[in-house]
């Protein structure tokens, strides 16, 4: 992901809750947008590529325009995306004992069950890039 020069900042803030995403404005707080992924779960995870964030959820993964709260695509998973990865063209999420990669655009690549080794947190990385599981 290229960095964001100072100029080149969103003027929206995003904020996920148990139940909605939020864009705020940076500068006034004034609420921008607001989405219910209603039927996916629990908002648990944000993750930012370009013009563009990711949203994992307890049962999914949605791709949302940041400045304009437009969902540009949501995909029902059987996943609890707590973790995310952006990786290139790519989006890698992990959580209850199952790991999955999409590419950007929504479509599932590939994907482990990983029988039988942990259903607690679970981090993902390459090289330059980890997102660690969040622990309790």
């Amino acid at each position: 992901m290229p960095y964001r020069e100072p100029e080149q900042r969103s003027p929206i803030v995003v904020c996920a809750t148990s139940e909605h995403v939020i864009g705020l404005h940076r500068d006034t707080g004034e609420r921008v947008w607001t989405l219910d992924f209603e039927g996916l779960g629990t908002s648990l995870r944000l993750a930012f590529a370009g013009d563009h964030v990711f949203v994992g959820m307890s049962r999914g993964l949605a791709c949302v325009v940041e400045r304009t709260g437009e969902v540009v695509w949501k995909q029902a998973t059987k996943i609890a995306a707590m973790t995310l990865l952006l990786d290139g063209d790519r989006i890698v999420v992990g959580g209850s004992g199952r790991v999955a990669c999409f590419d950007l655009h929504g479509e599932e690549l590939w994907r482990d069950e990983l029988h039988g080794m942990g259903l607690e947190g679970l981090s993902l990385g390459v090289p330059g890039n980890v997102a660690n599981a969040d622990r309790g």
